[in-house]
């Protein structure tokens, strides 16, 4: 892999591909946290943008989400059922019960009662909420309808205040967090219509070899090319933007053309990394006076795997 913006140099590796002494191979661990310097800093300079929730989708948060409201932002009622004021029993008030999305009933006072559906704002000066089916009522020759409760009121009793999940301001999500349709969910409860997320990374993927088909059966010491089908879509899922898969001969000076004119923030070759005679990536990246950051891990297999930053 070679990035297009230069990044720092892990420990132990070599400090340019210039440089004379072999470099011993890097530890998978030291490899991988080379890997995210160098991709952190290439993003440090580019600015997040802005998309629509129904875009953001796969994204990551380029900045923390903060609540832009309290939630709930009005004291709700976590019940249908009755909205009381003060100790029972509770005259009913002949209105229209209390519904979610609209405004709350006027104030309620001591001994008074009126319908309420799950969501809606409580009126003011109510006290608790009765579940419908832990009520009764009955018809009162002088006071009209009578709501009696069939067990113990608390005052509060589902009753959702204002604040309770989160207060505006609080943090809700870290800066990277991955934009799943839960987030989304959050984030439009949040108050949000668009999320930050970073700049999608310019990935270009070139698969280097005389030897490979593009189509049809191998024969006559040909091989199908499995890594290029595969890579893109790879890539794409993991949130890359994907400019092209190109597919280069076993020519240095092709493979130096290719590598060093792409306006990909990241090239990705599936090959040209060991010693062999057609093995051509050291060669163009000390041509073009790249950095390399890891040169060679410690695995197997594929331990000729590299990493370098191009100026």
């Amino acid at each position: 892999m070679t990035l297009k913006e230069p990044a720092p140099v892990a420990p132990g590796t070599a400090v340019g591909a210039k440089s004379g002494p072999p470099h011993r191979a890097t530890a998978w661990p030291e490899a991988r946290a080379a890997a995210v310097r160098a991709g952190t800093t290439a993003r440090s300079g580019r600015a997040p943008r802005r998309l629509p929730l129904g875009q953001a989708l796969g994204q990551v948060l380029a900045e923390p989400l903060l609540a832009l409201t309290d939630l709930p932002s009005f004291d709700t009622s976590a019940m249908d059922g009755w909205a009381v004021a003060g100790p029972g029993p509770w005259t009913v008030r002949a209105e229209t019960p209390v519904l979610a999305g609209h405004a709350p009933a006027t104030a309620l006072n001591d001994g008074e009662a009126v319908r309420i559906a799950t969501g809606a704002p409580v009126p003011p000066g109510t006290t608790a909420v009765i579940r419908s089916e832990h009520s009764r009522t009955e018809r009162a020759e002088t006071a009209g309808l009578v709501l009696h409760a069939l067990r113990g009121v608390v005052a509060g009793q589902d009753i959702r205040p204002r604040g309770q999940e989160c207060r505006s301001g609080d943090e809700l999500l870290p800066a990277g967090t991955a934009v799943t349709p839960a987030v989304l969910g959050l984030a439009a409860a949040a108050g949000y219509d668009e999320l930050p997320v970073p700049p999608r990374p310019r990935v270009e993927v070139l698969v280097l070899g005389d030897e490979l088909l593009t189509a049809g059966l191998p024969h006559e010491g040909l091989i199908r090319d499995a890594l290029g089908p595969m890579l893109g879509p790879w890539l794409s899922a993991l949130g890359a933007e994907v400019l092209a898969t190109r597919r280069i001969g076993d020519d240095a000076e092709e493979l130096y053309a290719a590598v060093t004119g792409s306006a990909a923030d990241l090239v990705v070759t599936t090959g040209g990394t060991a010693a062999g005679p057609v093995d051509h990536l050291h060669r163009v990246l000390d041509k073009a006076g790249a950095t390399l950051l890891v040169d060679g891990v410690k695995v197997r297999p594929g331990h000729p795997m590299l990493l370098a930053a191009l100026g």
